[in-house]
């Protein structure tokens, strides 16, 4: 989805817990970069800094985007957009200063040139697109229309030849490729079949974990399954592992695929971090005090990585991990708890390793540089934000409040200029690529999610 400035130094440390050895359902091209300038007239605050009677009618918030190569930093084309979609084999969906969708190539073309109202990405060869009739179709890579689908709320993009709709009443159907419904349900399940497997939303609000012949394998006792994900790859990942991270009334806890206990739900959060779980907890004393600690837990159950720390960060399949000890100062720590790189004292935070074996700091200016894991600078704290582009050496960083490119050695590939970026799970129209809303009854209060989980 699209990153805003509030939340780009959060999103640097905050990375997906699941690990497992699994193919990425959508793989991003990593090539390319989508990203913006503001172009909205803001109104002007009077001297006391409130705004006139009706300052705020009818803005529109303007947004000019571009195709930028993450190798060279250039624009990839000439043309501009209202917004786009990350590239997913080169695929984007486009959306034209008419506010119609279309698909386009790297080069800003167009690959079809039908217009829609709506349109999700490509998955499987199919995307789904609502046209000028306020028909949903099925359209191939080529724009040819293969079956249309009706009583339609919601549809998200095929995943392992089957795509999940929820009606405008909110039951469930589930499609198979040639448009032949192939499960259905009254009430409202996830967005993806995985392994034969959806999530279920009761009509109390619990959800439990139903198979295709419609038999809950685990019952509908919880608040959430999989706890709050943001993301397609991360929901599937978890929903085909041996556990689901589960919430009650109480916190965060695991259960397996039959339902039993692993760990018990009372936790602030559980993430799951590979083979183990790394389990927050956090408890108020009086009105200034806090008890605060992190921990792992093996897929057992048992305490794992040596003893209690006061906050740690995922290993997300690396060899050590960041923890902070009992005085806040932020260290690396393996899988046994031996420290790997002492705790620094002028480090209020650090992300996980990613990839390139580097890791995103911060201090108490709450800006942020880039480490090795044997603390040599790679950038000096002076952003305010970083983060990695998946799979390349490159990161998207903000300086003075723009948004440019470096690579891992820092050496600056785009100069900060944009207001904005899109990197991945993009929203089109404050609705997922990956999902084609079209509304439902009495759903104001509605809000699409990129994820099949629920809150």
């Amino acid at each position: 989805m699209r990153i805003s400035r509030a939340i780009l130094i959060v999103s640097a440390f905050l990375a997906a817990g699941c690990s497992m050895s699994n193919k990425n359902f959508i793989d991003y091209d990593n090539d390319v970069i989508i990203m913006s300038y503001d172009r909205s007239i803001y109104p002007v605050a009077k001297e006391d800094g409130t705004y006139a009677e009706g300052a705020w009618d009818n803005f529109d918030y303007v947004q000019e985007f571009h195709i930028i190569s993450t190798k060279t930093g250039q624009e990839m084309s000439e043309l501009t957009f209202r917004n786009l979609t990350p590239f997913i084999d080169g695929v984007s969906v486009a959306t034209g200063e008419n506010g119609k969708k279309t698909y386009i190539g790297k080069d800003g073309k167009r690959l079809i040139d039908e217009e829609f109202q709506k349109a999700t990405v490509f998955s499987e060869g199919l995307a789904w697109v609502l046209d000028d009739k306020n028909e949903v179709w099925a359209i191939d890579k080529d724009g040819r229309r293969q079956f249309k689908v009706e009583d339609i709320g919601d549809i998200s993009v095929y995943y392992d030849g089957k795509a999940v709709s929820h009606t405008p009443k909110g039951a469930t159907k589930v499609y198979d490729k040639t448009g032949n419904v192939v499960f259905e349900h009254k009430d409202f399940g996830g967005d993806y079949v995985v392994d034969g497997l959806i999530s279920m939303s009761t009509e109390d609000g619990n959800v439990g974990i139903m198979d295709m012949s419609g038999k809950y394998i685990i019952k509908p006792l919880y608040y959430t399954i999989c706890g709050y994900i943001n993301d397609v790859n991360e929901y599937i990942c978890q929903m085909r592992s041996d556990r689901f991270v589960v919430s009650g009334d109480k916190g965060y806890g695991v259960v397996d695929r039959q339902g039993r206990i692993v760990i018990r739900p009372e936790y602030e959060y559980i993430n799951e971090d590979g083979d183990l779980f790394l389990v927050n907890y956090y408890k108020q004393l009086t009105d200034t005090t806090y008890n605060t600690k992190a921990f792992w837990l093996d897929r057992s159950g048992n305490q794992a990585v040596g003893r209690e720390y006061m906050d740690a960060r995922p290993f997300n399949g690396n060899s050590c991990a960041p923890v902070s000890d009992k005085t806040g100062e932020w260290g690396l720590v393996d899988k046994k708890g031996k420290w790997v790189m002492e705790p620094v004292l002028n480090y209020s935070y650090m992300g996980s390793v990613d990839a390139n074996g580097l890791i995103v700091v911060s201090d108490t200016t709450f800006k942020v540089g880039l480490v090795n894991t044997r603390n040599g600078v790679i950038l000096p704290i002076k952003y305010e934000g970083l983060i990695n582009i998946s799979g390349t050496d490159r990161y998207i960083a903000m300086f003075n409040g723009k948004i440019g490119i470096v690579d891992s050695k820092g050496a600056v590939i785009l100069e900060p200029e944009y207001d904005s970026y899109i990197m991945s799970s993009a929203y089109v129209d404050e609705s997922p690529s990956t999902t084609l809303y079209i509304g439902f009854d009495g759903g104001e209060d509605y809000e699409p999610y990129d994820d099949a989980c629920y809150q």
